[in-house]
């Protein structure tokens, strides 16, 4: 998928916003087209075939963001067991604990994106050996950045303002349907943080 696309062939695949993207109507917002459905479709197929969610105890899923992914990742595997759902960060940073009965569990954590990489260090430090962590993105470039081998994306990017496969570029609305969307797009600047 990556060469089709002239990027060179990594895992996970880098994905470079070009500046001349096409500007696309979506859910109510102009956007700009970052990576389409059909090639998130490959990315999330690649993911899939290195990460089973069936080799773990269980899977911890982010409350919000990493519904989307899991259930992209579940589809293609035929997967149908329940995963734990949990809000495990908040505004702020602050860490809510991870459910009891995972502390000594090996387990799939599946979140929308890693920007620092915070969060999901400190998740792993509360979970047990051989977990690992897959993601719709990890964005790159982000200061103070910290990433960890154990997690695995479907695609680098570029550090823009996000949203789709899981992740809703911080907009506030009573009904946000870019977590839906099964590709990414990049929000201009004055859709972002609307209060």
């Amino acid at each position: 998928m990556a060469e089709r696309l002239g990027v060179p062939k990594e895992i996970p695949p880098y994905v470079p916003f070009l500046p001349h993207s096409k500007m696309i109507y979506l859910i109510y917002h102009n956007v700009f087209s970052y990576i389409t459905p059909v090639d998130m479709d490959h990315y999330y197929s690649d993911l899939s075939q290195r990460n089973k969610l069936s080799d773990y105890d269980a899977v911890l899923v982010n409350l919000w963001g990493g519904r989307a992914p899991f259930h992209r990742l579940a589809r293609l595997q035929g997967y149908s067991d329940h995963p734990f759902e949990c809000e495990y960060h908040q505004a702020g940073g602050k860490t809510v604990e991870v459910p009891e009965s995972l502390r000594d569990k090996k387990v799939l954590i599946v979140d929308d994106s890693v920007e620092r990489g915070n969060t999901i260090k400190k998740i792993f430090g509360l979970v047990g050996p051989g977990s690992r962590a897959v993601v719709s993105v990890i964005l790159r470039g982000v200061p103070m950045q910290v990433l960890d081998p154990r997690v695995d994306a479907a695609v680098l990017i570029d550090n823009v303002k996000v949203a789709g496969s899981g992740m809703d570029a911080g907009l506030l609305h009573e009904r946000n349907f870019f977590r839906e969307y099964e590709g990414v797009v990049v929000v201009p600047n004055e859709y972002q943080r609307i209060p």
